[in-house]
């Protein structure tokens, strides 16, 4: 095994392991004032940051020879970034229809912003869909 891939999957281990405990901790124990600390940081730093650990690891896993079941596997997280993207998207355009902002600037900056995610989100949908190795960060 070489370096990139062992450091892959620990990246992936370890934020895998931090979000599994702030899930048991927002759940079952702690402190009255500690669990919706750990349910707010699970929600807005750790599951988007594991998202993006798990995208990274299958796109260094893609450069192995893998089986046709671990090949699709590898693409699972790409495709729920992409699915999550063009869903906000969608809903940031009703918003801005039909949203009750105080300028037309705010009404245009927000379609704007959606548009922009929804092109991103079938960019990743479509770079799965053609079998290429698309990459998020590029």
């Amino acid at each position: 095994m070489d370096r990139e891939y062992i450091v892959a999957v620990a990246k992936l281990s370890v934020s895998t392991a931090v979000a599994i405990a702030l899930l048991l901790v927002s759940c079952f124990g702690g402190d009255a004032w500690f669990r919706p600390v750990a349910a707010i940081s699970l929600v807005v730093v750790v599951a988007p940051v594991t998202l993006l650990v798990a995208i990274d690891t299958g796109r260094v896993l893609r450069r192995r020879r893998l089986s046709r079941a671990a090949a699709i596997a590898t693409h699972l997280p790409q495709l729920f970034l992409g699915v999550i993207a063009c869903v906000g998207a969608v809903g940031g355009l009703g918003l801005s229809l039909l949203g009750a902002f105080p300028t037309v600037m705010y009404r245009a900056g927000c379609a704007l912003l959606s548009l922009g995610i929804l092109m991103y989100g079938i960019s990743l949908l479509r770079a799965n869909a053609s079998g290429t190795k698309g990459d998020v960060a590029s």
